[in-house]
Protein backbone atom coordinates (compact mmCIF):
# COMPACT_ATOMS: atom_id res chain seq x y z
CA UNK A 1 0.00 0.00 0.00
CA UNK A 2 1.40 3.12 -1.39
CA UNK A 3 1.42 6.53 0.39
CA UNK A 4 0.79 9.46 -1.57
CA UNK A 5 1.46 9.92 -5.25
CA UNK A 6 4.82 8.60 -4.94
CA UNK A 7 5.67 6.80 -8.15
CA UNK A 8 2.31 7.73 -9.87
CA UNK A 9 1.69 9.28 -12.99
CA UNK A 10 -1.23 11.45 -11.33
CA UNK A 11 -1.50 13.96 -14.93
CA UNK A 12 -0.27 16.80 -17.17
CA UNK A 13 0.33 20.40 -15.67
CA UNK A 14 1.30 23.88 -17.25
CA UNK A 15 1.23 25.53 -14.01
CA UNK A 16 4.27 24.09 -11.58
CA UNK A 17 7.39 21.96 -12.18
CA UNK A 18 9.19 20.48 -9.68
CA UNK A 19 13.02 19.45 -10.50
CA UNK A 20 12.77 19.56 -14.40
CA UNK A 21 16.09 20.53 -14.76
CA UNK A 22 17.70 19.77 -11.40
CA UNK A 23 16.30 21.55 -8.14
CA UNK A 24 14.26 23.71 -9.24
CA UNK A 25 10.52 24.64 -8.85
CA UNK A 26 8.90 26.38 -11.51
CA UNK A 27 5.54 28.74 -11.95
CA UNK A 28 4.58 29.11 -15.16
CA UNK A 29 7.75 28.24 -16.55
CA UNK A 30 9.27 31.16 -14.27
CA UNK A 31 12.28 30.37 -10.96
CA UNK A 32 10.47 30.81 -7.84
CA UNK A 33 13.52 32.09 -6.84
CA UNK A 34 13.12 34.60 -8.85
CA UNK A 35 9.61 35.44 -8.23
CA UNK A 36 10.23 35.46 -4.30
CA UNK A 37 13.16 38.52 -5.12
CA UNK A 38 11.44 40.29 -7.59
CA UNK A 39 7.78 40.00 -7.18
CA UNK A 40 4.74 39.96 -4.47
CA UNK A 41 2.35 37.43 -3.84
CA UNK A 42 -0.59 39.07 -5.35
CA UNK A 43 1.47 38.99 -8.74
CA UNK A 44 2.37 35.31 -8.03
CA UNK A 45 -1.37 34.53 -7.58
CA UNK A 46 -2.54 36.11 -10.87
CA UNK A 47 0.58 34.40 -12.53
CA UNK A 48 -1.00 31.06 -11.30
CA UNK A 49 -4.61 32.02 -12.06
CA UNK A 50 -4.16 33.46 -15.60
CA UNK A 51 -0.92 32.13 -17.24
CA UNK A 52 1.13 35.20 -16.99
CA UNK A 53 2.41 37.74 -14.97
CA UNK A 54 0.50 41.30 -14.43
CA UNK A 55 1.25 44.67 -15.44
CA UNK A 56 1.13 47.65 -13.28
CA UNK A 57 -3.04 48.34 -14.24
CA UNK A 58 -3.97 44.20 -13.79
CA UNK A 59 -1.93 44.09 -10.66
CA UNK A 60 -3.55 47.55 -9.20
CA UNK A 61 -7.02 46.07 -10.12
CA UNK A 62 -6.20 42.64 -8.98
CA UNK A 63 -4.89 43.74 -5.55
CA UNK A 64 -8.29 46.16 -5.24
CA UNK A 65 -10.69 42.72 -5.81
CA UNK A 66 -8.66 40.72 -3.59
CA UNK A 67 -9.06 44.36 -0.41
CA UNK A 68 -12.53 44.20 -1.32
CA UNK A 69 -13.22 40.87 -0.24
CA UNK A 70 -11.76 40.92 3.16
CA UNK A 71 -15.50 41.55 5.13
CA UNK A 72 -16.28 38.48 7.02
CA UNK A 73 -20.02 37.70 7.04
CA UNK A 74 -21.70 37.87 10.26
CA UNK A 75 -23.58 33.97 9.67
CA UNK A 76 -19.72 32.80 9.49
CA UNK A 77 -18.77 35.47 11.76
CA UNK A 78 -20.78 33.47 14.26
CA UNK A 79 -19.48 30.24 13.44
CA UNK A 80 -15.68 31.40 14.05
CA UNK A 81 -17.16 32.25 17.72
CA UNK A 82 -17.91 28.68 17.89
CA UNK A 83 -14.71 27.16 17.02
CA UNK A 84 -12.55 25.70 20.00
CA UNK A 85 -9.05 27.43 20.65
CA UNK A 86 -7.36 24.11 20.34
CA UNK A 87 -8.74 23.82 17.14
CA UNK A 88 -5.85 23.49 14.81
CA UNK A 89 -5.63 26.67 12.05
CA UNK A 90 -5.98 24.19 9.07
CA UNK A 91 -9.53 23.27 10.30
CA UNK A 92 -10.40 26.90 10.87
CA UNK A 93 -9.49 27.02 7.41
CA UNK A 94 -11.64 24.20 5.54
CA UNK A 95 -14.52 25.14 7.80
CA UNK A 96 -14.19 28.71 6.66
CA UNK A 97 -14.15 27.51 2.94
CA UNK A 98 -16.90 24.96 3.51
CA UNK A 99 -19.20 27.50 5.55
CA UNK A 100 -18.32 30.18 2.48
CA UNK A 101 -19.45 28.14 0.32
CA UNK A 102 -22.84 27.89 1.74
CA UNK A 103 -23.45 31.37 2.07
CA UNK A 104 -21.89 32.67 -1.39
CA UNK A 105 -22.22 29.38 -2.98
CA UNK A 106 -20.68 29.47 -7.01
CA UNK A 107 -23.39 29.97 -8.97
CA UNK A 108 -21.41 29.33 -12.03
CA UNK A 109 -17.87 27.88 -13.64
CA UNK A 110 -17.26 31.81 -15.16
CA UNK A 111 -17.46 32.37 -11.00
CA UNK A 112 -14.02 30.77 -10.12
CA UNK A 113 -11.56 33.77 -10.18
CA UNK A 114 -14.26 35.60 -8.00
CA UNK A 115 -14.21 32.80 -5.75
CA UNK A 116 -10.15 32.33 -5.63
CA UNK A 117 -10.16 36.31 -4.93
CA UNK A 118 -12.70 35.73 -1.99
CA UNK A 119 -10.96 33.07 -0.05
CA UNK A 120 -7.22 35.13 -0.81
CA UNK A 121 -8.80 37.87 0.17
CA UNK A 122 -11.07 36.52 3.78
CA UNK A 123 -8.35 33.55 4.73
CA UNK A 124 -6.25 36.30 6.87
CA UNK A 125 -9.25 37.44 8.15
CA UNK A 126 -11.32 34.73 9.71
CA UNK A 127 -8.17 33.08 10.46
CA UNK A 128 -7.06 36.13 12.86
CA UNK A 129 -10.27 37.13 13.85
CA UNK A 130 -10.83 33.55 14.64
CA UNK A 131 -7.36 33.47 16.93
CA UNK A 132 -8.56 36.66 18.89
CA UNK A 133 -11.78 35.46 19.88
CA UNK A 134 -10.95 32.07 20.61
CA UNK A 135 -8.01 32.61 22.61
CA UNK A 136 -8.67 36.05 24.65
CA UNK A 137 -12.64 36.80 24.02
CA UNK A 138 -11.58 40.05 21.70
CA UNK A 139 -13.53 40.69 18.59
CA UNK A 140 -11.11 42.41 16.11
CA UNK A 141 -11.41 45.01 13.42
CA UNK A 142 -10.00 43.11 9.91
CA UNK A 143 -10.49 46.34 8.44
CA UNK A 144 -7.15 48.05 7.62
CA UNK A 145 -5.18 50.14 4.91
CA UNK A 146 -2.82 47.21 4.02
CA UNK A 147 -3.21 46.57 0.52
CA UNK A 148 -1.07 43.01 0.72
CA UNK A 149 -2.00 39.86 1.47
CA UNK A 150 0.78 39.34 3.69
CA UNK A 151 0.66 42.84 4.86
CA UNK A 152 -3.21 42.91 6.03
CA UNK A 153 -2.61 39.15 7.73
CA UNK A 154 0.30 40.42 9.98
CA UNK A 155 -1.63 43.72 10.71
CA UNK A 156 -4.65 41.65 11.66
CA UNK A 157 -2.89 39.04 13.89
CA UNK A 158 -0.22 41.91 15.69
CA UNK A 159 -2.62 44.77 15.50
CA UNK A 160 -0.67 47.17 13.91
CA UNK A 161 1.28 47.17 10.50
CA UNK A 162 4.07 45.05 10.21
CA UNK A 163 7.59 46.67 9.23
CA UNK A 164 8.80 46.46 5.89
CA UNK A 165 11.38 43.74 6.34
CA UNK A 166 8.77 41.30 8.33
CA UNK A 167 5.52 42.29 5.50
CA UNK A 168 8.74 41.32 2.79
CA UNK A 169 8.99 38.12 5.36
CA UNK A 170 5.77 37.04 4.43
CA UNK A 171 5.69 37.70 1.14
CA UNK A 172 8.70 35.34 0.09
CA UNK A 173 6.64 32.29 2.28
CA UNK A 174 3.45 32.74 0.58
CA UNK A 175 4.95 32.76 -2.87
CA UNK A 176 7.28 30.32 -1.69
CA UNK A 177 4.39 27.60 -0.38
CA UNK A 178 1.96 28.85 -3.80
CA UNK A 179 2.63 26.10 -5.66
CA UNK A 180 4.25 22.51 -5.80
CA UNK A 181 3.12 20.77 -8.87
CA UNK A 182 1.08 17.50 -8.10
CA UNK A 183 1.56 17.14 -4.13
CA UNK A 184 -1.12 14.98 -2.45
CA UNK A 185 -3.79 18.48 -1.86
CA UNK A 186 -3.55 19.43 -5.82
CA UNK A 187 -4.10 15.99 -6.58
CA UNK A 188 -6.93 15.95 -4.28
CA UNK A 189 -8.64 18.96 -5.44
CA UNK A 190 -8.07 18.44 -8.97
CA UNK A 191 -10.40 14.37 -8.24
CA UNK A 192 -12.91 16.36 -6.23
CA UNK A 193 -13.10 19.06 -9.81
CA UNK A 194 -13.16 16.17 -12.15
CA UNK A 195 -16.78 14.96 -10.84
CA UNK A 196 -17.36 19.12 -11.33
CA UNK A 197 -17.89 19.78 -7.81
CA UNK A 198 -18.03 23.96 -6.96
CA UNK A 199 -14.71 25.51 -6.23
CA UNK A 200 -15.20 25.57 -2.61
CA UNK A 201 -15.53 21.99 -2.32
CA UNK A 202 -12.16 21.56 -4.45
CA UNK A 203 -10.72 23.64 -2.30
CA UNK A 204 -12.14 22.00 1.23
CA UNK A 205 -10.85 18.92 0.16
CA UNK A 206 -7.75 19.76 -0.43
CA UNK A 207 -7.61 21.94 2.99
CA UNK A 208 -8.37 18.40 4.25
CA UNK A 209 -5.32 16.59 2.63
CA UNK A 210 -2.91 19.28 3.46
CA UNK A 211 -3.57 19.24 7.22
CA UNK A 212 -2.80 15.38 7.37
CA UNK A 213 0.80 14.86 8.96
CA UNK A 214 2.45 13.26 6.22
CA UNK A 215 1.72 16.38 3.90
CA UNK A 216 0.95 20.12 5.53
CA UNK A 217 1.39 18.81 8.95
CA UNK A 218 4.54 17.80 8.77
CA UNK A 219 5.89 21.10 8.00
CA UNK A 220 3.51 22.40 11.01
CA UNK A 221 6.11 19.68 13.25
CA UNK A 222 8.60 21.15 12.15
CA UNK A 223 7.33 24.43 13.02
CA UNK A 224 6.22 23.36 16.58
CA UNK A 225 9.97 22.06 17.24
CA UNK A 226 11.48 25.62 15.61
CA UNK A 227 9.17 27.35 18.05
CA UNK A 228 10.81 25.33 20.76
CA UNK A 229 14.52 25.51 20.07
CA UNK A 230 13.56 29.41 19.57
CA UNK A 231 12.27 29.79 23.21
CA UNK A 232 14.51 27.20 24.88
CA UNK A 233 17.63 29.91 23.11
CA UNK A 234 15.59 32.93 24.48
CA UNK A 235 15.44 31.59 27.86
CA UNK A 236 19.32 30.79 27.60
CA UNK A 237 19.65 34.34 26.61
CA UNK A 238 18.15 35.76 29.82
CA UNK A 239 19.58 33.42 31.85
CA UNK A 240 23.18 33.56 30.71
CA UNK A 241 23.58 37.11 28.92
CA UNK A 242 27.23 37.61 29.40
CA UNK A 243 28.45 33.86 28.39
CA UNK A 244 24.92 33.60 25.53
CA UNK A 245 26.49 36.59 23.85
CA UNK A 246 30.33 35.45 24.29
CA UNK A 247 29.29 31.97 22.45
CA UNK A 248 27.14 33.10 19.94
CA UNK A 249 28.89 36.33 18.98
CA UNK A 250 26.96 37.48 15.86
CA UNK A 251 23.58 36.23 14.13
CA UNK A 252 25.42 34.05 11.86
CA UNK A 253 26.73 31.62 14.67
CA UNK A 254 23.46 32.12 16.40
CA UNK A 255 21.67 30.44 13.62
CA UNK A 256 23.91 28.14 13.16
CA UNK A 257 23.66 26.86 16.53
CA UNK A 258 19.98 27.17 15.92
CA UNK A 259 20.24 24.84 12.81
CA UNK A 260 22.90 22.36 14.82
CA UNK A 261 20.59 21.44 18.18
CA UNK A 262 17.30 21.38 16.03
CA UNK A 263 19.01 18.89 13.80
CA UNK A 264 19.18 16.74 17.20
CA UNK A 265 16.57 16.84 19.37
CA UNK A 266 13.63 15.77 16.28
CA UNK A 267 12.79 13.01 18.37
CA UNK A 268 12.11 14.81 21.47
CA UNK A 269 8.30 16.39 21.85
CA UNK A 270 8.32 20.56 21.81
CA UNK A 271 6.54 20.15 25.04
CA UNK A 272 9.83 18.09 26.07
CA UNK A 273 12.55 20.28 24.56
CA UNK A 274 10.94 23.25 26.22
CA UNK A 275 11.08 21.74 29.47
CA UNK A 276 14.80 20.62 29.52
CA UNK A 277 15.82 23.98 28.89
CA UNK A 278 13.96 24.64 32.03
CA UNK A 279 15.31 22.57 34.09
CA UNK A 280 18.98 22.97 32.76
CA UNK A 281 18.41 26.64 34.01
CA UNK A 282 17.08 25.51 37.28
CA UNK A 283 20.54 23.53 38.01
CA UNK A 284 23.34 24.87 36.13
CA UNK A 285 25.80 27.58 36.50
CA UNK A 286 26.69 27.75 33.19
CA UNK A 287 25.72 28.42 29.48
CA UNK A 288 24.36 24.18 28.57
CA UNK A 289 26.44 22.76 25.67
CA UNK A 290 24.07 20.47 23.34
CA UNK A 291 25.48 17.08 25.11
CA UNK A 292 23.80 18.05 28.24
CA UNK A 293 20.93 19.44 26.53
CA UNK A 294 20.27 15.52 24.95
CA UNK A 295 21.48 14.27 28.23
CA UNK A 296 18.27 16.42 29.91
CA UNK A 297 15.92 15.47 26.77
CA UNK A 298 16.53 11.58 27.02
CA UNK A 299 15.72 11.26 31.32
CA UNK A 300 12.51 13.36 30.60
CA UNK A 301 11.54 9.97 28.92
CA UNK A 302 13.13 7.70 31.39
CA UNK A 303 11.50 9.83 34.25
CA UNK A 304 7.78 8.97 32.78
CA UNK A 305 9.24 5.47 31.49
CA UNK A 306 9.24 6.40 27.93
CA UNK A 307 11.12 4.86 25.41
CA UNK A 308 12.39 7.32 23.37
CA UNK A 309 10.84 7.75 19.54
CA UNK A 310 13.34 5.65 17.43
CA UNK A 311 13.13 2.11 20.51
CA UNK A 312 9.55 3.02 20.42
CA UNK A 313 9.12 2.52 16.85
CA UNK A 314 11.46 -0.60 16.95
CA UNK A 315 9.50 -2.28 19.83
CA UNK A 316 6.09 -1.27 17.77
CA UNK A 317 7.26 -2.66 14.12
CA UNK A 318 8.40 -6.43 15.92
CA UNK A 319 5.69 -6.33 19.13
CA UNK A 320 4.50 -10.31 18.81
CA UNK A 321 0.77 -10.52 18.10
CA UNK A 322 -2.05 -10.26 19.55
CA UNK A 323 -0.77 -6.84 20.13
CA UNK A 324 -2.95 -5.82 22.77
CA UNK A 325 -1.34 -8.60 25.24
CA UNK A 326 1.95 -7.90 23.87
CA UNK A 327 4.10 -6.99 27.17
CA UNK A 328 5.05 -3.17 26.11
CA UNK A 329 7.64 -0.59 27.68
CA UNK A 330 4.88 1.75 27.95
CA UNK A 331 1.16 1.91 26.93
CA UNK A 332 2.12 4.49 24.97
CA UNK A 333 3.49 2.50 22.03
CA UNK A 334 0.76 0.46 21.96
CA UNK A 335 -1.64 3.57 21.40
CA UNK A 336 1.00 4.95 18.73
CA UNK A 337 1.35 1.67 17.23
CA UNK A 338 -2.59 1.15 16.88
CA UNK A 339 -3.21 4.36 15.49
CA UNK A 340 -0.58 3.92 13.00
CA UNK A 341 -1.74 0.51 11.79
CA UNK A 342 -0.31 -2.62 12.47
CA UNK A 343 -0.86 -3.05 8.53
CA UNK A 344 1.09 -0.62 7.85
CA UNK A 345 3.88 -0.86 10.47
CA UNK A 346 4.44 -4.76 9.18
CA UNK A 347 4.28 -3.88 5.46
CA UNK A 348 5.52 -0.40 4.32
CA UNK A 349 8.86 0.52 4.38
CA UNK A 350 10.62 2.85 7.61
CA UNK A 351 10.57 6.29 5.43
CA UNK A 352 6.42 5.87 4.77
CA UNK A 353 5.97 4.50 8.26
CA UNK A 354 8.37 6.45 10.38
CA UNK A 355 6.93 9.76 10.26
CA UNK A 356 3.52 8.98 11.24
CA UNK A 357 4.79 6.77 13.86
CA UNK A 358 6.59 9.99 15.39
CA UNK A 359 3.73 11.85 14.51
CA UNK A 360 1.36 10.00 16.89
CA UNK A 361 3.84 8.60 19.55
CA UNK A 362 4.44 12.53 20.30
CA UNK A 363 0.92 13.10 20.67
CA UNK A 364 0.71 10.85 23.60
CA UNK A 365 3.87 11.34 24.87
CA UNK A 366 2.65 15.29 25.42
CA UNK A 367 -0.40 13.47 26.96
CA UNK A 368 1.44 11.35 29.57
CA UNK A 369 4.18 14.21 30.27
CA UNK A 370 0.89 16.53 31.23
CA UNK A 371 -0.90 13.70 33.47
CA UNK A 372 -3.55 13.20 30.81
CA UNK A 373 -4.92 9.71 30.44
CA UNK A 374 -4.54 7.40 27.19
CA UNK A 375 -8.35 6.83 27.64
CA UNK A 376 -8.62 3.10 27.66
CA UNK A 377 -6.22 0.21 29.08
CA UNK A 378 -5.51 -1.54 26.27
CA UNK A 379 -7.74 -4.76 25.79
CA UNK A 380 -6.71 -8.17 26.62
CA UNK A 381 -6.96 -10.91 24.27
CA UNK A 382 -9.32 -13.20 24.25
CA UNK A 383 -7.93 -17.08 25.39
CA UNK A 384 -7.64 -19.20 22.35
CA UNK A 385 -10.08 -21.91 23.44
CA UNK A 386 -12.74 -21.81 26.45
CA UNK A 387 -11.82 -23.27 29.46
CA UNK A 388 -15.55 -24.75 30.64
CA UNK A 389 -17.40 -24.50 26.73
CA UNK A 390 -21.06 -24.03 27.01
CA UNK A 391 -23.13 -26.93 26.79
CA UNK A 392 -26.02 -27.09 24.03
CA UNK A 393 -28.52 -26.78 26.52
CA UNK A 394 -27.32 -23.47 27.88
CA UNK A 395 -26.66 -22.70 24.54
CA UNK A 396 -30.32 -23.63 23.52
CA UNK A 397 -31.62 -21.01 26.43
CA UNK A 398 -29.42 -18.31 25.69
CA UNK A 399 -31.13 -18.93 22.41
CA UNK A 400 -34.60 -18.78 23.19
CA UNK A 401 -34.22 -16.02 25.69
CA UNK A 402 -32.45 -13.68 22.91
CA UNK A 403 -35.34 -14.42 20.88
CA UNK A 404 -37.95 -14.00 23.08
CA UNK A 405 -36.18 -10.02 23.55
CA UNK A 406 -35.53 -9.03 20.00
CA UNK A 407 -39.12 -10.52 18.85
CA UNK A 408 -40.33 -10.29 15.29
CA UNK A 409 -37.15 -9.14 14.00
CA UNK A 410 -35.42 -12.26 15.42
CA UNK A 411 -37.93 -14.51 13.68
CA UNK A 412 -37.89 -12.73 10.24
CA UNK A 413 -33.80 -12.65 10.26
CA UNK A 414 -33.69 -16.39 11.66
CA UNK A 415 -35.67 -17.83 8.56
CA UNK A 416 -33.66 -15.87 6.46
CA UNK A 417 -30.52 -17.50 7.65
CA UNK A 418 -32.66 -21.15 7.36
CA UNK A 419 -33.54 -20.10 4.03
CA UNK A 420 -37.66 -19.64 4.46
CA UNK A 421 -38.10 -15.95 4.20
CA UNK A 422 -38.84 -16.24 0.79
CA UNK A 423 -42.20 -17.76 2.05
CA UNK A 424 -44.63 -15.14 3.18
CA UNK A 425 -46.83 -17.93 4.47
CA UNK A 426 -43.94 -19.33 6.35
CA UNK A 427 -42.52 -16.59 7.63
CA UNK A 428 -46.12 -15.47 8.76
CA UNK A 429 -46.84 -18.50 10.17
CA UNK A 430 -43.59 -18.31 12.17
CA UNK A 431 -44.25 -15.17 13.88
CA UNK A 432 -47.73 -16.00 14.98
Amino acid sequence: MSKGLRGIEAGETSICTVGETENDLLYRGYNVIDLSQNCVFEEVCFLLLNGKLPNSSELKGFTKNIFSKRTIPESLISVLQKIPKETNPMDVLRTTCSFLGNIEPEKSFDNQINCAERLLGIFPSALNYWYHFSHSGKKISIENDSESIAGHFLSTLYGKNPSETEEKVMNVSLILYAEHEFNASTFSARVCAATLSDFYSCITSAIGTLRGPLHGGANEKAMDHVDAINQVFAEFEFAYHNQFHKAFADLESLTIAKKYWLSNVEEYCPFHIVAAGKKLIKSREYLPSIASFLVECEKGYELFGLPSVRNAYIEACGASSPKASHDWSHEAVYFAGKTTGWFLLANEPEKTTFPLFEFNYMQVVKKVMTGQDLMVTPPLALKETLSNPTSKRVTKERLAKLKSELGLYFNFLYLTLVGCADSPSLFFLSTS
